[in-house]
């Protein structure tokens, strides 16, 4: 017996693998291992969709998590890859993907959680207040509290419709779920009544607040053909009923483009033309009575005096009609004719100055009555009164409006100065004498001392202030010094040197200070500025000076002062007379040049003869 009973147990324990969950506690037993597995299939077959009516449906019709998840194919085999049984009693059958309830993606639903629906609990929104008695009667859960099924997502079924019917049940079309007010997708240009200028900013509430008596907000049978059904009429009817002949959206006060499209100022005894066209209204008419008059006979019952009374004494009173346009007022019409008008035409390079290059202002207030009795009162003195004392820096003396460079001081007026122009003076340029010692700082015109070297420099380096170049040279040109009289120096130019150039024997050298011709301390001896073209040959003679024992002044050739005598071949009979070259033939190279030879010439006949 014992044998008998014990079967049956072992038996079960084969065929189930565990337990089953407490939701399927009622399927325990191996006799109703059917309901949800099919036998005989050769592969493991389930029957889910037999009992879970609710998620078959929603898998064909493509709702919800189920239909996005699931595999079709596979069928209800492909439940068990997320509900598993026969693990203990107490085992949990829904598998959270992602980490638990609190890190589930509900777009995996198709239904995004957005704006203040992403802050909300799943039972705020999943229990059995949001199931409708049709859904509540097909979900096989028996605490509807714990199902996530039967929720639609259609805002009314959550939220009360407060507009009660009046537009369709998608709320988002007009609202976010970020917030409910304000309203940022509504489209009112498919109303009859299109949002434009300021009507664009005014909030709902405004136009569509409950009416009197009510507390439910309108959004039917609201007047809106004139604009007094919703703003009081400030002229109280003296331009009509209709706003818009004035006025539009973009703004109440009249504006520069709107009003003037509208309202043709040109009926009225002012025109609006230039920059008055684009005044605002409330700059003239103080006050909505567009009737009360406006004084418009001068310019100054609008406009405040800028220039401070300086032409009230004027024929106009100063009126600004006289210099400015309605165009513009910064550009004047007083031009360089009317200036002849005044005390000081404008003439020369002053026709072409910017007016407030002499009209300065002084705070905000422009000068137009500047000082102008001389030049320096506008100009600053160039020569930093240099000419005070003679022309008593009056700059006209010298320049005119033409320009300043160059002056009309000529050659002529120079006569009235203390250094007459003659010779090559005449040709100089002005600034060739009068310069600047630094730059940035004026140019000279009087000097403490008139000599040469005031403006030259002296290459003798002498004392020119007290021996004076014109000593030897003249204003007309500075070579050659045809004035010197060399016969006042220790050498004194006879023969040949009387024709030489200074410059042959006073050479030039370079120097720090520039290029220096000596004059003092020139050598006397031939040897001083002549080449010794006999390589010293004739060196141990006994002369100071060997080539004058030779050679004169007169010629270089013939040598006629050359005593023969004194050699070791005096000459004698017929060889008196014979040239130098004829006996002297033969040459020597000294230092890469050819010199004929004088010394060991031979004495035998047979060497010449």
């Amino acid at each position: 017996f014992a044998s008998v009973l014990f079967l049956p147990c072992a038996a079960f324990a084969q065929l189930s693998p565990g337990p089953l969950s407490k939701s399927h506690a009622n399927l325990e037993g191996v006799t109703q291992c059917s309901k949800c597995h099919a036998f005989g299939t050769g592969r493991p077959e389930f029957k889910c969709s037999s009992c879970h009516v609710e998620i078959q449906q929603r898998v064909k019709a493509q709702r919800g998590y189920h239909a996005r998840i699931v595999d079709t194919a596979k069928g209800d085999a492909d439940c068990v890859t997320c509900h598993k049984e026969h693990v203990t009693r107490d085992f949990e059958l829904i598998r959270w993907p992602g980490g638990g309830r609190s890190a589930f993606d509900h777009r995996g639903t198709g239904y995004n959680l957005e704006g203040k629906h992403a802050a909300l609990q799943c039972s705020h929104c999943h229990n059995a207040k949001r199931l409708s008695p049709a859904m509540k009667a097909e979900i096989r859960v028996k605490d509807l509290d714990r199902t996530f099924l039967g929720l639609e997502t259609t805002c009314v079924s959550c939220h009360t419709d407060i507009h009660r019917g009046r537009f369709d049940t998608n709320c988002v079309s007009c609202h976010s779920q970020s917030a409910w007010k304000p309203v940022t997708n509504f489209d009112h240009t498919r109303t009859r009544f299109a949002l434009t200028g300021l009507h664009r900013s005014v909030t709902c509430q405004q136009c569509h607040g409950p009416g009197e008596g009510s507390t439910t907000v309108r959004y039917t049978n609201l007047n809106f053909s004139e604009c007094s059904a919703c703003h009081r009429d400030t002229h109280a009817g003296k331009f009509g009923a209709s706003c818009s002949g004035c006025h539009s959206t973009t703004g109440w006060n009249v504006s520069n483009t709107t009003v003037r499209s509208r309202f043709d100022h040109s009926r009225t005894r002012y025109p609006l033309i230039a920059k008055h066209a684009s005044v605002e209204c409330a700059s003239c008419h103080r006050d909505s009575n567009f009737n009360r008059p406006v004084a418009h006979t001068q310019c100054l019952d609008c406009h405040r005096d800028r220039h401070d009374g300086q032409f009230a004494k004027r024929v106009d009173k100063g009126d600004c009609g006289s210099c400015h346009t309605l165009n513009s007022f910064e550009r004047s019409t007083f031009d360089v004719k009317a200036h002849v008008s005044t005390k000081y035409p404008l003439t020369g390079k002053h026709a072409v100055v910017a007016c407030i290059d002499c009209h300065k202002k002084t705070g905000s207030v422009t000068d137009y009555h500047p000082k102008f009795e001389a030049c320096t009162d506008c100009h600053q003195d160039a020569h930093k009164l240099q000419f005070m004392t003679r022309y008593s820096n009056r700059c006209e003396t010298c320049h005119n409006t033409n320009a300043f460079i160059p002056s009309t001081f000529t050659l002529a007026r120079h006569r009235e100065t203390r250094f007459d122009l003659v010779g090559a003076h005449k040709a100089a340029a002005c600034t060739d004498c009068h310069k600047q010692s630094r730059a940035g700082e004026a140019h000279q015109y009087v000097f403490e001392h008139r000599s040469c070297v005031t403006c030259h420099r002296d290459p003798h380096e002498l004392d020119a202030q007290q021996n004076g170049c014109e000593a030897c040279h003249s204003v007309n040109a500075w070579s050659p010094a045809l004035a010197f009289d060399h016969s006042q120096t220790p050498f004194l130019l006879v023969g040949s040197h009387r024709v030489v150039g200074c410059l042959s024997c006073h050479k030039t050298e370079t120097t720090v200070a520039g290029k220096l011709i000596r004059f003092k301390g020139a050598s006397h001896q031939c040897s001083g500025c002549h080449e010794d073209i006999h390589r010293g040959q004739f060196s141990s003679r006994k002369e100071t000076d060997t080539c004058a024992s030779c050679h004169s002044t007169l010629t270089w050739l013939p040598p006629t002062g050359f005593d023969h005598s004194q050699t070791a071949f005096p000459l004698d009979g017929a060889h008196k007379n014979v040239r130098c070259v004829l006996c002297h033939t033969t040459t020597l190279r000294v230092n890469g040049r050819q010199v004929v030879q004088y010394k060991e010439t031979p004495t035998e006949c047979a060497k010449c003869h």
